[in-house]
């Protein structure tokens, strides 16, 4: 279901389960695309040991049949790939986002820290620029609640996962994300609004929201969604009884009045502590939705051992519109049956969304 904050806003434009028609398509890919710094500043750090950890334990739910390649969708400042290229978990990887301001992020980040084997693209994960069949293993964090069809996403998920290839999602939002979250940040922000004197129609209408926060999830659907797309694997963990309405006023207070986020190690610590107690004195009997969010792990087909030939990007990028073999040049790539160029460089990243001559 739609989230409260876009629900007036998009209700409209719903076309089937955590789908919108392309009127509502277009408002969030615009969204998207549009994210600048501002954005990004409040939500760009570095990860976490603790978030790491968690990252790699998930994986090791359902391990890939291969480690070669790696696709980050709506990777952002690169949380995410940061985490699992850093350590060289798989011996390349492609982030994919629509702004290209994260993309930037990313790339100064990938630099500072002296992680190799990434390469960036903008691009619409509902279309990727990748034959079917070439990646090992997709990972998306916290972006499945961003999307304006999660359905046509898993199922170009599944196109270019290889047999045995893996689908990692970490951080997602359940139907009671914002009933907890907003036990404690709903009344500060009452309070806030009073405050500063705001007449109560503008309080109750306000102005468009940004688009970019969509959904909540039952773990039924989503399962369902997942299934429907091919899956054949597939495993879904519920976190954050305890934690969420605490740790969510820690992080809103802390960037809202430091400007940053809380400090990671405290906060990882007291994040471990809350989470074991929900796995020991509610995980035995609280439905999983009564969790405020949730990973998954889903497989595609077979673990079978089969061997592919090695392909480094740019080689292995396509044409997001006919899947065809694009040609190299100085200013980018070039679809040789259109005409179509996507510019860009392995120093800066290929383009996929902006059109070129």
């Amino acid at each position: 279901m739609l989230n409260d904050t876009v629900r007036p806003w998009l209700q409209g434009h719903l076309a089937g389960p955590y789908r919108l028609d392309d009127a509502g398509r277009d408002l969030v890919i615009r969204a998207n695309a549009a994210l600048d710094d501002t954005y990004r500043q409040g939500h760009d750090h570095r990860p976490a040991a603790w978030w790491s950890r968690m990252v790699h334990s998930r994986l090791e739910w359902l391990p890939p049949a291969h480690r070669d390649t790696l696709v980050d969708v709506g990777c952002g400042s690169g949380l995410l790939t940061r985490a699992l290229m850093s350590t060289r978990t798989f011996r390349q990887c492609l982030s994919v986002d629509l702004s290209a301001a994260q993309l930037a992020a990313l790339r100064r980040h990938l630099a500072e820290e002296a992680i190799e084997g990434v390469w960036t693209a903008r691009a619409d994960v509902h279309r990727l620029p990748l034959p079917s069949e070439s990646v090992d293993c997709v990972a998306g964090n916290s972006m499945l609640h961003h999307l304006p069809d999660v359905l046509a996403f898993l199922g170009e998920v599944h196109r270019v996962l290889r047999p045995g290839g893996v689908l990692l999602l970490t951080h997602e939002p359940t139907v009671s994300a914002e009933r907890l979250e907003g036990l404690l940040r709903r009344p500060i922000a009452s309070i806030r609004r009073r405050l500063r004197g705001l007449p109560r129609s503008l309080r109750a209408s306000g102005s468009p929201p940004a688009f970019t926060d969509l959904w909540v999830f039952d773990q039924a659907g989503i399962r369902q969604c997942l299934v429907q797309a091919g899956f054949d694997e597939v495993r879904i963990e519920a976190r954050g009884f305890l934690a969420t309405p605490p740790l969510s006023l820690w992080d809103h207070l802390s960037v809202r009045l430091l400007g940053r986020l809380p400090p990671p190690e405290v906060y990882g610590r007291v994040r471990d502590v809350l989470d074991r107690l929900d796995a020991v004195v509610f995980g035995p009997w609280l439905p999983p939705d009564r969790f405020s969010s949730f990973g998954v792990v889903a497989r595609k087909g077979s673990t079978a051992s089969v061997e592919f030939p090695w392909q480094p990007f740019p080689s292995l990028f396509r044409c997001p519109e006919d899947q065809g073999v694009l040609e190299i040049g100085d200013q980018g790539l070039r679809n040789p049956r259109t005409g179509r160029l996507y510019r860009g460089a392995p120093s800066e990243g290929f383009d996929f969304v902006a059109e070129g001559p």
